[in-house]
């Protein structure tokens, strides 16, 4: 009986080294695998893919009663902010005015819209999916209005 233990942990061994030897391939397979987004480019830290997962942010504010909102993603030194999305959502009551929304360049205005005049509560412009390329400050502003208005703004910087 001793002989058949013996053979038996020999065998578990010879196993558990076989597996060593197969995790150690794969790892080293993984390491050389390199990723491509689906025009074919390398995704490294230089890509518009990777530098945008590390580098987003998130802007974020509310208007009080009767006053004007400004939200600002500031300008860095050498690097562009990319707007991927934005949105002014009425948040209280509705609308008394035509509130006017603006995306700005510093102060070069490269988006405006307005939302109508008694629009209700929950009314919004949402907009997502751009690429918007700002190379100073970013900022999201709301005109004055009686009601309350939430303005949200996020992206990456390169």
């Amino acid at each position: 009986m001793p002989k058949y233990d013996e053979d038996l942990h020999q065998s578990d061994s010879l196993i558990w080294t076989a597996c060593r030897q197969i995790v150690g391939i794969v790892e080293r397979w993984f390491s050389d695998v390199i990723l491509h987004d689906k025009d074919g480019n390398e995704i490294d830290s230089d890509h518009p893919l990777d530098v945008a997962l590390q580098n987003q942010w998130t802007v974020t504010g509310d208007s009080t009663t009767g006053t004007a909102k400004t939200i600002t993603k500031a300008a860095e030194e050498g690097k562009k902010h990319v707007i991927t999305a934005f949105e002014a959502v009425i948040s209280e009551a509705a609308a008394s005015t035509d509130i006017i929304i603006t995306l700005e360049d510093d102060d070069t205005v490269i988006w405006k819209t307005v939302i109508g005049n008694a629009t209700a509560r929950g009314g919004r412009v949402f907009v997502s999916g751009v690429n918007i390329e700002i190379t100073g400050d970013a900022t999201l502003n709301s005109s004055a209005d009686t009601s309350i208005v939430s303005l949200n703004m996020s992206g990456y910087t390169r």
